[in-house]
């Protein structure tokens, strides 16, 4: 039976929800070993630090033979040790419950970032398999900011893309071949192919009228674009990481990082991701210090970095950035796109070299269509409920009165109602599952519940009433948001309050298309099967389910959230 507009019980590891994250954290070795921490994101369990034996030189000798490589690792961080245990505990609990995991790498000494993780394997099923090819268990360098405030994924169409190429035509004054611009090429094709009309590419090229100088590079900066691809060469010295890139005059120009991240500070919008790439380069150190590169954008102002630690075959280039982008196009999740990507090319002996570096910590990089019901109303809502629920909370203690109370009660209820018809309608979605034994009939059980509720049922009166929040916004209720609140988030609420007036119809039609583009989802997977194509009706369902996970995943965190200030008011 399908609850529309009801609330389902949320945990950390609720198989609706997306990824549970896991956190390996290493840090300097001392004589006992390497010591390293297994943290959990919202499991209520704490595990010890304890040592691995790593053992670098004995991976050295495997580096030319990626499974050995990945699979000496997953031995020596997981087999016969205490972390293996842990990690070994964790996963038949989260397994227990149908969860999905994600794994933060996060690395605390310099020389660590230079092994080879992308290729590390875990135990599946009796075999030592790579996760950083697995497409339900993204993997990324998690690089945590202190000082961040968590970005919002794009939502807005087309988004910006910058192309730099960079192969200088006296390239070999820096003793380094040239990258032929059929390279180039084949990435803006692979971009415009896969984003299908999402993105706007910008070029700066040697072979165009804007050639990718610094001062160029710094001036397209300005411009916001949301994403910079660079196809170049990259250095490394004694100065530390340097780009590749042009003079005027066309000779080449070594551009270091401090030069680089400099240019990024001075855009009001820095690139949300960039990606470094060298293709068709004689020798590995074409693409020397690019890792590390990615590791200090990242630190600073750069939600995610993906760069390739060595110069990578042309056949792996192409297939890994083309599925790159046309997955984070269908569904905008930064690791898990890059997973799959390198699980197109495993085959290859370079599939392990594309390395990203994320300080987002749910990779969600875009956004789309459906969402922006969530866009433009769950950051305000949620900041009233949460403001409204600590004036609740602060009048039950002072005795104000009730009725007071009972506004702020009612205010949060109507802030309730929008989230509850998302989540309610996508609960149902997800749940047929993807099994293609049981996926028709459970479809069949949802398309009929969601025609009644859509056709027949005004959802509208679930809606939020945003146009009665200026009738609940009454003195006595102000009185106890300034009580409870300090100067800056009574003035923020006031904000987000006066502005609650005026959504009621921006929402509606959000809400609207929402459950409009569902209802043609559903037509459409109804159709397939039909058909008896039932491969296709379950792909349809999954990258549908894909768009609208991160609108589910928010509105449902925030009716969590209601719910325990809710109990913890009334046990008060």
């Amino acid at each position: 039976m399908l609850m529309f507009g009801q609330q389902a019980g949320l945990t950390v590891a609720d198989p609706e929800g997306e990824y549970v994250a896991v956190e390996l954290r290493l840090f300097p070795a001392d004589e006992q070993g390497t010591p390293v921490e297994l943290t959990v994101s919202g499991v209520r369990q704490d595990f010890p630090r304890v040592r691995v034996p790593l053992a670098s030189k004995e991976l050295s000798a495997l580096v030319t033979s990626p499974h050995a490589y990945g699979e000496m690792l997953g031995k020596q961080l997981f087999e016969g040790t205490q972390l293996g245990e842990q990690l070994a505990d964790l996963r038949t609990a989260l397994d227990a419950k149908g969860a999905r995991w994600r794994l933060r790498l996060r690395l605390e000494d310099p020389p660590l970032e230079a092994m080879h993780w992308e290729r590390l394997c875990i135990r599946e099923n009796g075999a030592w398999a790579p996760i950083g090819s697995a497409a339900d268990r993204p993997f990324s360098r998690y690089v945590p900011v202190t000082d961040w405030k968590m970005a919002t994924p794009i939502v807005e169409r087309p988004v910006t893309l910058l192309l730099v190429f960079a192969s200088p035509a006296n390239l070999a004054k820096a003793r380094l071949p040239a990258i032929p611009a059929a390279e180039r090429d084949s990435i803006r094709a692979a971009i415009e192919a896969s984003a299908r009309g999402q993105v706007r590419v910008e070029e700066l090229s040697s072979d165009v009228n804007v050639r990718p100088t610094l001062a160029a590079l710094r001036e397209a900066f300005t411009r916001g674009p949301a994403m910079v691809h660079v196809l170049c060469h990259g250095t490394s010295g004694p100065a530390g990481s340097a780009l590749v890139l042009e003079k005027d005059n066309g000779d080449p120009d070594i551009i270091e990082a401090a030069l680089l991240v400099d240019a990024v500070r001075g855009a009001a919008m820095p690139p949300r991701l960039v990606v470094f790439s060298a293709c068709e380069s004689a020798t590995a150190s074409a693409a020397a210090g690019f890792v590390s590169l990615g590791s200090l954008l990242a630190r600073e102002r750069v939600d995610a970095v993906l760069a390739m630690r060595e110069a990578v075959s042309v056949d792996t280039a192409r297939a890994f950035c083309a599925h790159f982008y046309r997955r984070l196009f269908a569904h905008g999740v930064l690791d898990r796109a890059v997973n799959e990507a390198r699980a197109v090319v495993r085959d290859n002996i370079d599939w392990g070299l594309p390395v990203l570096f994320a300080r987002m910590r749910d990779c969600q990089l875009l956004d789309f269509a459906p969402a922006r019901v969530d866009t433009d109303y769950l950051g305000i809502s949620s900041r009233v409920v949460r403001a409204a629920g600590a004036a609740r909370a602060f009048g039950e203690q002072e005795r104000a009165g009730q009725e007071a109370i009972g506004a702020m009660t009612a205010l949060i209820a109507e802030l309730e109602k929008s989230h509850k018809v998302l989540v309610g309608v996508t609960s149902g979605f997800r749940r047929t599952g993807s099994d293609p034994a049981t996926f028709p009939k459970q479809f069949e059980a949802f398309l009929q519940e969601f025609k009644d509720y859509y056709d027949k049922k005004s959802w509208r009166e679930e809606r939020t009433r945003c146009g009665r929040v200026k009738d609940l916004t009454e003195p006595a209720m102000m009185n106890l948001f300034k009580g409870a609140l300090p100067n800056d988030q009574f003035a923020q609420v006031e904000q987000d309050l006066n502005r609650l007036t005026h959504l009621d119809d921006d929402i509606i039609r959000h809400l609207t298309t929402f459950l409009e583009t569902m209802d043609g989802e559903v037509e459409t997977i109804n159709k397939l099967l039909r058909q008896g194509n039932v491969p296709d009706a379950i792909a349809r369902k999954i990258a549908f389910e894909d768009q609208i996970s991160p609108t589910f995943r928010r509105s449902k965190e925030l009716l969590a959230e209601i719910g325990e200030r809710s109990d913890a008011v009334r046990a008060a």
